[in-house]
């Protein structure tokens, strides 16, 4: 582990030496999983040089517990809730490595979760993927939304060179963010899918790897669930409305098109894609599917209904801030 010194609110000595990558932590009111989410930094089997940043904008203890405990470990602290999207792009502009990769605060990275990324790096991809475990396998509610969310990132995916396919839990070369903006910071959900498809559009170089792994803690409760799907299903529709994804084009009217994609075809395109790639690459979690396919299927109609109540919302004008890349995406 070569985690550099950094500054922060308890070691105002800054960095020491030169900063290979840059790991930020997305934090808001963490303090039940941010110790395990930097305890798995710390821990990385590594040489390569680098630095921890956690955004926060937390109104509980996560920042007292990050400037006390973890005095390697840099803290930019928000004065007011930030969404995810304005998180991210807060630690892009402090991160001083040439990759940057993020994790969640309730995420936990594996051992060699740094290496990995930066091989695939090094091999020359501007961007390197891996696979989300489920960190509480015992939960019913947390199995429905793990393959939900994460079908497309399962274990047993192959290493592949993506081609006109968005992934998520990616590590960026920083001249990414010069090249095609930041992160919408005005989306509560889904923001990394927007910037990551601005590269699949652009034909960036993506590998997935399935040795890079991390894992997440999901939802335990059903009110949870439902309530967090509904909001994906919403900021997709959103996302939509800005051009940005494409999936839907929203027409602010009520309609048996809008209804039938909402309400029938993109419910079941998702419930087909969590039992097809289950079937196809991971049998072992065929047991785990079965058994939490009624809270599945109940959480992927609730993104529709969220995604069917912001259709029928006329379009939102796009705040300034933020930023579009270079060339139209909408085309």
């Amino acid at each position: 582990m070569t985690l550099l010194q950094s500054e922060n609110s308890a070691q105002p000595s800054g960095l020491t030496g030169s900063v290979e990558a840059s790991v930020i932590v997305l934090s808001y009111n963490s303090q039940k999983t941010i110790r395990a989410s930097l305890d798995s930094l710390v821990a990385q089997r590594t040489s390569i040089r680098f630095e921890v940043i956690v955004v926060d904008s937390s109104t509980d203890a996560t920042p007292m517990i990050v400037s006390r405990e973890y005095p390697r470990v840099r803290l930019v602290r928000l004065p007011r809730r930030a969404l995810p999207g304005e998180t991210r792009n807060v630690g892009v502009e402090h991160a001083k490595g040439k990759v940057i990769a993020f994790l969640a605060s309730d995420c936990v990275a594996e051992p060699e979760w740094l290496n990995t990324r930066m091989e695939g790096h090094d091999e020359g991809f501007a961007a390197v993927g891996g696979v989300i475990t489920n960190a509480n396998p015992g939960n019913l509610i947390g199995w429905a939304n793990y393959i939900m969310e994460y079908v497309f990132c399962l274990p047993n995916r192959p290493r592949e060179v993506m081609k006109g396919k968005v992934i998520h839990n990616l590590s960026y070369r920083s001249e990414l963010f010069s090249r095609y903006g930041s992160f919408p910071p005005d989306l509560p959900l889904g923001e990394d899918t927007v910037f990551n498809r601005r590269l699949m559009l652009h034909d960036e170089p993506v590998l997935f790897d399935p040795r890079v792994r991390t894992g997440h803690i999901n939802p335990s409760s059903l009110w949870h669930l439902l309530e967090h799907h509904y909001g994906h299903g919403k900021y997709f529709m959103r996302a939509c409305w800005d051009g940005e994804l494409s999936y839907f084009q929203p027409t602010g009217k009520v309609g048996v098109p809008i209804l039938w994609k909402t309400l029938v075809s993109y419910p079941w395109m998702r419930i087909r894609n969590c039992v097809k790639f289950i079937f196809k690459q991971n049998r072992s979690l065929i047991g785990p599917l079965i058994y939490c396919f009624p809270v599945l299927v109940l959480g992927i109609y609730s993104a529709a209904w969220g995604a069917l109540g912001e259709a029928l919302q006329p379009p939102q004008k796009k705040p300034a801030e933020a930023v579009r890349p270079r060339r139209d995406l909408a085309a």
